[in-house]
């Protein structure tokens, strides 16, 4: 947990809870199986509603059932020099409010760049109408799109229309190095 999670008000997002609970055959069979169940079951209920807790267990892992589970590696701070209060109060704060927090401040670093305001939750759509593909972020007049790990498949339904695609987590890690993203292609226009 950061500090600052922990001192009133709080900010819950900065704290990380993962619970795993070993329930394969051999640990079912153990006489304390049914009380670690219920620790489980009382430790889930009181962190729920954290927004990074996370209650898997051992046979759920093995089949890969969270793999759709959202993580960022990293989240993004702002440019040295750059205050807050100079990046809020317009409609790139209702983006925010339909974004996952550690998307933030990429979100006001795409903003400071002159990066148009993309659209959270992008669906690609084939020339049907039909939704073939989706991205965390995308831009339809710059033809860019930020995917999350599970959303890479799409990658090349997105090249195949012309698409430009970088993994979230990639663009979190080195932001810089995107920022230019949006120039490069631009000239290509």
């Amino acid at each position: 947990a950061e500090q600052q999670s922990l001192t009133p008000p709080g900010k819950p997002w900065g704290m990380r809870i993962g619970c795993r609970l070993n329930d394969d055959p051999e640990g079912k069979n153990k006489p304390v199986f049914q009380s670690a169940w219920n620790g489980f079951l009382r430790l889930y209920n009181l962190y729920q509603f954290l927004p990074y807790s996370y209650f898997v267990t051992s046979e759920g892992t093995k089949t890969n059932v969270y793999d759709t589970i959202k993580l960022y590696e990293k989240t993004v701070t702002l440019p040295t020099g750059v205050d807050k209060e100079t990046v809020t109060g317009d409609s790139w704060d209702e983006i925010k409010e339909i974004t996952d927090e550690p998307l933030h401040a990429l979100l006001d670093v795409l903003k400071i760049n002159g990066w148009p305001m993309p659209e959270a939750g992008y669906e690609l759509a084939a020339e049907n109408n039909e939704i073939i593909a989706s991205a965390e972020l995308g831009w339809e007049e710059l033809k860019i799109a930020f995917l999350t790990a599970e959303e890479f498949d799409y990658q090349q339904k997105f090249a195949d229309l012309g698409w430009q695609t970088a993994s979230i987590n990639e663009v979190l890690a080195d932001k810089d190095k995107f920022m230019s993203m949006k120039n490069t292609f631009q000239k290509d226009l």
